[in-house]
């Protein structure tokens, strides 16, 4: 009898997203995630059992949005799990000169 270990991969859509660009692998962007986890991290004795996708929609740009949506749907297609977060506007202070500016922080799922 052959004991199978189950296997989930977890990945963060922002480091992927950045380190492929990074490398200009524009090309890369649209990896099928299952088949990446498939291929990368199980074994003959491990089977794949989920893979989930970690990200948010960055609402004001329009056609990355769009894109990222179409690509969010393409996984869930080919069986990973989407796991959507939002992002929060958080307020700076300059504690010399006392400027004020707002940044934008991707926060997990709520």
């Amino acid at each position: 009898m052959i004991l199978m270990i189950r296997v989930s991969s977890f990945i963060d859509g922002f480091n992927l997203y950045h380190a492929l660009k990074g490398l200009n692998g524009s090309h890369l962007l649209w990896v099928d995630l299952w088949k990446l986890s498939q291929a990368q991290l199980v074994t003959r004795s491990q089977r794949l059992t989920a893979t989930y996708y970690s990200s948010a929609f960055a609402n004001w740009l329009p056609a990355e949005k769009a894109r990222h949506q179409e690509y969010v749907a393409a996984l869930k297609w080919a069986g990973v799990t989407p796991v959507m977060g939002h992002f929060k506007n958080k307020d700076r202070k300059c504690p010399a000169c006392h400027h004020r500016w707002q940044v934008t922080k991707k926060k997990k799922r709520t």
